[in-house]
């Protein structure tokens, strides 16, 4: 099943200097992959390309943290993140649901509670 949600780059572009404290020179990609540069380059496009390509093709490990705005934040094992507007998932959780069973066969998922619970098909 595809699905795509529409990205507001500009919002993503406003949360990730948020949370970054501005400190940190990123890149937003097309579908709202944020890039960091913990220092300063010249060529942030490649640079950036470069370090998505390693997001892809890397273990796939990733950490999901919650903002203190009620957003999610997913940390790669590269200098990168995607953020999950609280919104998103409210507006989208029945879709979201039915892709995530659809997907998994036994997977674990962490709830808004962060307790756990189990979905197999």
């Amino acid at each position: 099943m595809e699905t795509q949600f529409a990205i507001d780059l500009d919002l993503v572009m406003e949360k990730a200097k948020y949370y970054t404290g501005e400190k940190l020179q990123i890149a937003v990609l097309k579908n709202g992959t944020i890039i960091i540069f913990p220092e300063k380059v010249e060529n942030i496009i490649s640079n950036a390309l470069k370090t998505l390509e390693k997001v892809y093709f890397n273990n796939p490990d990733f950490n999901p943290r919650k903002m203190d705005d009620g957003n999610y934040i997913i940390e790669y094992t590269q200098p990168a993140f995607t953020i999950v507007f609280k919104e998103e998932i409210e507006k989208h959780w029945n879709i979201l649901m039915k892709i995530i069973l659809e997907v998994s066969v036994d997977e674990v998922l962490i709830n808004e509670k962060e307790s756990i619970m189990y979905s197999m098909k």
